[in-house]
């Protein structure tokens, strides 16, 4: 097919992206360190199925079951409204194909450009590793997935809710499973339309209060360009932190990988621990130096304990203090952008730039940003909840 049919599409063309993904340091390796082979991981042994199972104790299984019902704002998002995406995961693809550019690159950069008109904050492209698909789902059945590359789209916290918020409080689950139900709609509407054009797709996404990914996603975000590996497990962008959630999209439609970045996070989670300091539950680990976790070196983190104060928490629904406490959350801005600039160029200011970070207040609540009301629903009445303090009976 002749370029010259497409254009106003030409890579290179001015992008609607909200944030400049494309002008940060991008690599030619992960900055994740692999040492040995990556598995395939079972969907099952995930925290939250672990915990609907009663792999956790009784009282999580029992705490997980009004998990997602105890805040009504939350269970309007999850189950009044984002179960609704589950159906639309997948289905037919159009019987003939449309006349593509013979370059990938002209097609990667309109299902970019198609990612930023559906509202995402951020898109990424990579191919999709074997060992990066679950073996099986949450009900033991195995997964086959065999799609060569994988579209990554990010849904952005709000800032000020964030802000407003203790960490673990009563929004922090909405605030979840208003960008899952945002990144879902991204999905889903992309891989309807590339369908459309003739190539199989598959959604990937949390639908209500069940998973409905057949992958492991933060190695994706960090293959796909869109953030590295952090201190607590999960991929750190460089405009966004850890403010986001992420959808998938499957495919076999011609692509462009991205290549990954390097912003100085491997450096500065070292010596910040932020972190590990505020999780309520301890989960997370302050050891300066990584372990070998499947393979690759990564701190240390403890899913259960995670997994179980995020449902059981009595005094909220779930929680983010992990990402709120976080330096790398803040929106852009010139003194923000000079931190992240410095942290990737003189990483020996690191230490500094912690010390000010909790100098001037970063991470803590800021009530003037609090809108919701703390509702607890259960057993046919809802009330006001008794509060947000930090709690030991997650641990029973």
């Amino acid at each position: 097919m002749a370029e010259d049919r497409y254009p106003d599409i030409l890579v290179g063309k001015k992008s609607m992206a909200p944030y400049p993904i494309d002008q940060a340091r991008h690599v030619d390796k992960i900055t994740t360190r692999v040492v040995g082979d990556i598995k395939r991981l079972d969907s099952r042994d995930q925290g939250f199925t672990m915990a609907a199972h009663g792999r956790l104790g009784p009282a999580t299984q029992r705490e997980f079951f009004r998990f997602g019902k105890k805040s009504p704002l939350v269970a309007g998002l999850s189950f009044d409204f984002g179960a609704n995406f589950a159906p639309l995961r997948d289905g037919a693809v159009f019987p003939t194909r449309a006349p593509l550019p013979d370059d990938p690159a002209i097609t990667s950069a309109h299902i970019k450009e198609l990612g930023y008109f559906l509202k995402a904050q951020a898109v990424g492209i990579c191919e999709l590793p074997a060992w990066a698909v679950y073996s099986n789902d949450q009900e033991g059945q195995p997964i086959t997935l065999d799609h060569k590359y994988a579209i990554v789209l990010l849904s952005e916290w709000d800032y000020e809710t964030m802000a407003g918020s203790n960490g673990h409080d009563w929004i922090s689950n909405a605030e979840s499973f208003l960008t899952y139900n945002a990144s879902a709609h991204m999905a889903c509407s992309m891989a309807a339309y590339i369908r459309r054009l003739g190539f199989p797709a598959k959604a990937h996404f949390q639908s209500g209060p069940i998973p409905a990914y057949d992958m492991v996603v933060t190695p994706l975000v960090v293959l796909a360009g869109l953030g590295e590996l952090n201190r607590a497990g999960w991929a750190l962008n460089p405009d966004l932190g850890g403010r986001f959630k992420a959808a998938i999209v499957t495919t076999d439609l011609p692509l462009v990988p991205d290549r990954p970045l390097d912003i100085g996070v491997q450096a500065f989670c070292r010596v910040c621990k932020r972190c590990a300091e505020s999780c309520p539950s301890k989960a997370i680990s302050s050891a300066d130096d990584k372990v070998e976790h499947n393979g690759y070196l990564a701190w240390p983190l403890d899913m259960a304990r995670c997994t179980k104060y995020r449902v059981a928490n009595r005094n909220g629904a779930g929680c983010g203090m992990c990402v709120k406490s976080c330096p790398w959350n803040k929106p852009p801005g010139w003194t923000h952008d000079a931190v992240r600039w410095t942290i990737r160029t003189a990483p020996a200011l690191n230490p500094l730039i912690v010390k000010l970070d909790k100098f001037l207040g970063y991470g803590r609540q800021d009530r003037k940003w609090k809108w919701w009301f703390d509702f607890e629903a259960g057993d046919g009445e809802i009330h006001m909840a008794r509060g947000s303090r930090h709690n030991d009976e997650w641990q029973e």
